[in-house]
């Protein structure tokens, strides 16, 4: 500040530390704040009055821009915001450019032109994670139950973590069921090509995730069809 005058300061997904925050507010430094999950947590309160997520906790922020569901979650944070702005998904235009150009993705993934794509996305497992280890079982193997079923149609998974990261954390069974999702010749492991998740859901003719997930709301606001599929339900 001995040296240039900020006037504004934007972080984003990760908090900036308190001391920084202090120090701008000090300085008169406008501090904004974008959060593009449209999500919010599913971490089970103890106390109503107290925050249930370390990582967004005691922010001190100007203004949050992100999903009325997010901003609604940021208020019960212990948070010093001075402005929430909403919007909503601020991905989903790349899924509608995706959907009307949809020939470079059939092109990447080497499949004929105008057939049909079912994308199944999974999500985080285990601690601090949406799906449990036997819910994310449940969940692949719907995948590949599907596509034995339906011979004429393509299922593209797509998961957080590659296909190494995988082997060394999930069991047995999992693995198995990835290698025969693998091995199948209507099935595409999409993390194999240089492709955005925002293509793969505009090139599915129906798009398949757990709850909590931003991918459901992208491809519901890019006009995908969008199943939200809970296997522990």
């Amino acid at each position: 500040y001995s040296k240039f005058n900020i006037k504004n300061t934007v972080s984003m997904m990760e908090k900036e530390d308190l001391t920084s925050s202090i120090v701008h507010k000090k300085h008169k430094t406008k501090t904004i704040f974008l959060y593009f999950t449209p999500a919010g947590n599913v971490v089970k309160r103890i106390d109503n009055n107290k925050s249930n997520c370390h990582d967004y906790t005691h922010m001190i922020v100007d203004n949050i821009i992100s999903s009325r569901i997010s901003n609604n979650w940021f208020k019960t944070l212990e948070n010093n915001v001075g402005h929430y702005t909403t919007l909503g998904p601020i991905f989903s235009d790349l899924v509608t450019s995706a959907s009307h150009n949809k020939t470079e993705v059939y092109d990447k993934i080497n499949i004929k032109q105008n057939a049909k794509i079912i994308s199944f996305f999974d999500h985080t497992v285990g601690f601090k994670g949406v799906m449990t280890f036997e819910s994310y079982r449940r969940f692949v193997d719907g995948m590949l139950m599907l596509a034995k079923k339906n011979t004429d149609i393509y299922f593209l998974f797509k998961s957080k973590k590659n296909l190494s990261t995988l082997k060394m954390h999930m069991g047995g069974d999992i693995l198995r069921i990835i290698n025969s999702i693998t091995e199948m010749p209507n099935c595409i492991y999409a993390n194999e090509f240089d492709l955005i998740s925002y293509d793969l859901i505009g090139a599915s003719d129906l798009v398949v995730s757990m709850p909590m997930s931003s991918v459901i709301y992208e491809a519901l606001c890019g006009g995908i069809k969008t199943v939200s599929f809970d296997p522990s339900s």
